[in-house]
């Protein structure tokens, strides 16, 4: 589904393997047109460090970017569940990443988490 007009969604994805994981993002227009695509390589982590680390990174690039209206959507349920619901308590592991991306999604005019 596209985002709303004025509205960029960010794909975010994460591979892992027992040396390493490898983080990347895909963003879409309003129109469903790829604008932007990153990856990049990140030490070997939990699948829940690697999801949480993937968020943090794209909510870091939207502000470079200067985008307002964001939407983050991802399979990391244990990571939007942390964001999105006071109840649900990270594990100590990502507890600071969720707190920085919280912290972070402020910057926006508007965010949602999508799962």
């Amino acid at each position: 589904m596209t985002p709303p007009q004025d509205w960029v969604k960010n794909n975010v994805d994460v591979a892992l393997n027992s040396s390493r994981s490898a983080l990347a993002v895909v963003a879409r227009d309003h129109h469903g047109e790829v604008i932007y695509v990153w990856g990049k390589r990140h030490q070997i982590c939990t699948p829940v460090q690697a999801e949480a680390e993937a968020l943090l990174w794209i909510v870091h690039l939207a502000i470079q970017e200067r985008w307002n209206f964001i939407i983050f959507e991802e399979d990391a349920k244990n990571c939007f569940d942390a964001i999105t619901c006071s109840e649900h308590i990270p594990d100590w592991l990502t507890s600071i990443t969720i707190s920085n991306i919280c912290c972070l999604s402020s910057c926006f005019m508007s965010v949602k988490f999508e799962k």
